[in-house]
């Protein structure tokens, strides 16, 4: 006797109806890829226009599945515009510098290098003709200014000459930087100046300055979606610590750098880690750093095991 095979019912999975919104973004996107736009383009102005972060991806990934050919191939890493960080070892890793644009974290505790590294980020475009601001939340200037001449940084001479601008952000000026009129002053100057490089140093100060749990969240993703509508290549500062209890900075960040400053045995040991850059491959491993009369070095040859 012939046993029948059972007939297995096929699982239909439905498809995940689009909403009016991202129907909108989507022909967004198809119109500009025919007009010969760039996909990071498009996304920068998405992004600028105010749609969801999450949702731009998204629509960006059905189009880049639906047109593997064409739009795939610009996500190589030799398609992705990059800016380089001036730190010679560093650039090599992220396959040429950060991506253009992008918003990235320097995670790491007191006295670990964060500030001149966010610095030598500024001063590498300032000798190359591009314009940064500094923001602050720390009335701090004359210090800074003094500290980076260490390095041979002169950044007032980069500010008389209209390359440089320093912002200190004062706590009763906050509100009024995530809420709109501080945001279009600053686009102003950038605009105004040729800006394309900014440094927010810190955000652990910044946050501070909110009480409120959730308001200090709400806080933190208002600010950088103002930095994603000033369209320059960010770094941002913020203690380890703070970091860790803040995952909202994790995901909303495009590229975040760890920099440690670790007592091993009798001595502290300096070292450097990319644990995340979108768009790049990334190593595995944690290098060596050292801070010397010229700023960052690190060794790429060399790993560090804590």
């Amino acid at each position: 006797m012939v046993k029948r095979k059972k007939r297995v019912k096929k699982k239909v999975i439905k498809k995940k109806k689009k909403t009016s919104g991202e129907k909108v973004l989507l022909n967004f996107f198809k119109k500009a890829l025919k007009d010969g736009y760039d996909p990071e383009e498009i996304r920068q102005v998405a992004l600028k226009k105010g749609w969801p972060r999450q949702v731009i991806d998204e629509v960006l990934y059905s189009i880049i599945k639906n047109n593997k050919g064409r739009i795939k191939s610009y996500y190589s890493p030799k398609n992705i515009k990059r800016v380089k960080t001036g730190i010679k070892a560093l650039d090599p890793l992220l396959q040429g510098g950060l991506v253009e644009r992008s918003l990235n974290l320097i995670s790491g505790p007191a006295g670990s290098g964060k500030t001149i590294l966010a610095i030598k980020f500024l001063v590498e475009g300032l000798e190359n003709g591009e314009g940064g601001i500094f923001i602050t939340f720390e009335d701090n200037k004359e210090e800074l200014y003094k500290s980076m001449l260490r390095f041979g940084w002169d950044l007032r001479k980069y500010e008389l000459k209209g390359d440089f601008i320093f912002i200190y952000v004062n706590p009763d000026q906050v509100q009024g930087l995530i809420d709109g009129s501080g945001g279009e002053a600053i686009q102003e100057l950038i605009d105004e100046c040729d800006i394309s490089r900014l440094v927010v140093d810190s955000m652990n100060s910044f946050s501070f300055l909110f009480q409120d749990f959730i308001e200090r969240k709400e806080a933190n993703l208002a600010l950088f979606s103002l930095l994603r509508k000033l369209g320059c290549t960010c770094f941002l500062t913020v203690n380890d610590v703070f970091f860790e209890k803040n995952s909202e900075l994790e995901f909303e960040s495009d590229g975040i750098i760890l920099v440690y400053h670790v007592k091993k045995k009798r001595k502290r040991v300096r070292a450097l880690e990319v644990l995340k850059m979108r768009g790049t491959k990334i190593p595995e491993e944690t290098f060596p750093m050292k801070i010397t009369n010229r700023g960052i070095s690190i060794n790429p040859h060399k790993a560090v095991i804590f």
